[in-house]
């Protein structure tokens, strides 16, 4: 035996300014894996892990699964790599952030074209197209008196803002669908009754008048 020593039944015990008799391997060196430091001071000689305040007693070799708790939002999914402690959060539409904790709104960029209004959808962004403009973002141009827009013999006629139907006497509104009644003006006279027809009128008289205004 070298160095300070002294016989002790018949074993070579070394003098080290305390008697020890165990032989504390756990700390020695690697010991502890993934960059820990192992606590020679603890009752089972852990290692405090790095970049965690957790100690694990089995050399480091475990790590917890950072999507265990649930951290991203909006039903998110959590991606994590094994021995990782960091995740990713894969967010739906309409969200995004580190967590999907951001709501955005896709027509915001209003994709829609045209003149087309963008509007929010659960399945995305929808377009409302101008007249005379069709496809997902309104990028598509026809012509629109092709689909014979104008009612009873109306005249279809493709304007800068959309189509404009002139209309044959007796219909009026947009599409020329609309019935004009001759007698809303009560033209017809002394008690007689008015009859309305297309584009006219006629007056039914009492028996001591005749005559027919238009």
């Amino acid at each position: 035996c070298g160095g300070t020593f002294f016989f002790l039944s018949n074993f070579c015990v070394s003098f080290l300014g305390s008697l020890s008799i165990r032989n504390d391997s756990r700390c020695l060196s690697n010991s502890c894996q993934k960059n820990s430091t192992c606590d020679a001071a603890a009752k089972d000689d852990s290692c405090r892990c790095a970049d965690t305040v957790d100690i694990l007693g089995e050399d480091c070799n475990k790590t917890d699964d950072p999507c265990a708790s649930n951290p991203c939002l909006q039903n998110a999914t959590c991606l994590s790599t094994a021995g990782n402690l960091s995740f990713t959060c894969e967010c739906h539409t309409g969200y995004s952030g580190t967590t999907c904790e951001t709501a955005i709104s896709l027509c915001d960029t209003n994709p829609c074209r045209h003149g087309g209004t963008c509007q929010n959808g659960v399945a995305g962004p929808t377009c409302i197209c101008s007249a005379g403009y069709t496809g997902m973002l309104c990028e598509t141009y026809f012509n629109v008196c092709i689909s014979n827009p104008c009612h009873n013999g109306a005249l279809c006629r493709e304007g800068i803002d959309g189509y404009s139907c002139y209309c044959v006497p007796g219909y009026q509104g947009k599409h020329c669908d609309l019935e004009v009644n001759e007698c809303d003006s009560d033209p017809c006279l002394n008690g007689a009754t008015c009859l309305n027809q297309i584009g006219k009128y006629d007056c039914i008289c009492p028996a001591e008048y005749m005559g027919k205004l238009y």
